[in-house]
């Protein structure tokens, strides 16, 4: 009786580390290879949207409360453990994620839960037009350049 309990003792810890609980990625090259792309939120009136692009920049366009319109966030971001993104942002501090992938549905959330996006394979510039001066790198203020709006079709 001892020897079965300790071998399903075993067999129960050696599938909780292989399939996991708090895991929520196969690898750590899947889930890094599962975040570039586009991540919306659904059903958002305003178009909230988040790109990573595989040079390991983000674009982000977000709602901003104060001046009531959407505008382009961008910066880098880093892949920690446990499914940890952080957003290091060019213009103000930085944004911490959690990815999540759950029944087949790919998740990222931040902390506060003010944000929760899920993967989608729409264009993100097609998601997000509206704002012209978002993408034309040509017209003034624009806070994109041209090599950035050639790295939107590359995802």
């Amino acid at each position: 009786m001892k020897k079965l309990t300790t071998l399903l003792c075993t067999l129960f810890l050696v599938s909780f580390s292989l399939f996991g609980s708090t895991n929520s990625y196969s690898s750590e090259q899947d889930w890094e290879e599962n975040i570039l792309g586009t991540w919306v939120i659904p059903n958002n009136p305003y178009r909230i949207a988040i790109i990573f692009m595989r040079d390991g920049s983000f674009m982000f366009v977000d709602y901003n409360d104060v001046r009531k319109k959407r505008e382009l966030l961008q910066g880098t971001f880093e892949l920690l453990d446990n499914g940890k993104i952080d957003l290091l942002f060019y213009d103000r501090s930085k944004l911490s994620f959690r990815y999540k992938l759950k029944a087949g549905k790919a998740t990222i959330q931040n902390y506060n839960g003010k944000y929760t996006f899920e993967k989608t394979k729409v264009n993100f510039k097609a998601y997000v037009e509206g704002d012209e001066d978002l993408f034309n790198p040509e017209k003034k203020g624009s806070p994109v350049k041209k090599s950035q709006n050639s790295n939107l079709k590359k995802t």
